[in-house]
């Protein structure tokens, strides 16, 4: 199978970035979250490694967890591999930053909201869909901001510019992404580098 996350290093190798790279959706299924758990582990125990990105391939940041693997059969090792991710981003202590293209949906949100800082472009929009279904998203549920829990309780995704007014992420031309998010990497490589 293809690796459905991409990694490279900028700053000297100091900023790890983190590529879901299985587009339209980037859709977290079991492979894509071993992929990720295996990258932030490896960047834990590289001390050069000063700080984490995380971005989509193509159009979108990610459409949440795969509903494939909500079945009954699967769910448990999804979800247990889910959660071991984010206990390795705990436990590796490093700055994370999450770039945001497009729809960031379900787990995908829980990815951005458990990260540092969010950037995001003109046309993200964030929302966790699974309150359709009954479902409570745990995560999100932990990273997100107290002034920021509607955006758990919508069945729709709000775009960019109202999770802004909930102070949930930082602003970001579409066409400046990439740059936009090279002030704070900097920020990290000249702190550290000291």
């Amino acid at each position: 199978m293809p690796d459905k996350i991409k990694t490279f290093s900028w700053f000297d190798r100091q900023i790890l970035s983190l590529t879901l790279n299985s587009p339209k959706g980037n859709v977290l299924d079991r492979q894509m979250i071993s992929e990720l758990s295996e990258a932030v582990k490896r960047a834990g125990s590289d001390s050069k490694i000063k700080a984490l990105v995380f971005e989509g391939a193509g159009e979108n940041f990610s459409y949440g967890a795969s509903i494939p693997e909500h079945q009954q059969e699967v769910v448990a090792d999804l979800l247990s591999k889910f959660h071991d991710f984010f206990r390795s981003l705990i436990q590796i202590s490093k700055p994370t930053l999450a770039l945001v293209r497009g729809q960031c949906l379900g787990g995908g949100l829980e990815l951005a909201a458990f990260c540092n800082w969010i950037f995001a472009s003109d046309d993200a929009q964030f929302g966790q869909p699974e309150i359709k279904l009954g479902v409570f998203p745990p995560v999100a549920r932990c990273a997100i901001l107290a002034s920021s829990q509607a955006l758990l309780l919508r069945t729709r995704p709000y775009p960019r510019c109202r999770c802004q007014a909930f102070r949930f992420l930082q602003e970001a031309k579409t066409s400046r992404l990439q740059r936009t998010v090279r002030w704070p990497c900097s920020r990290v490589h000249t702190v550290t580098s000291r």
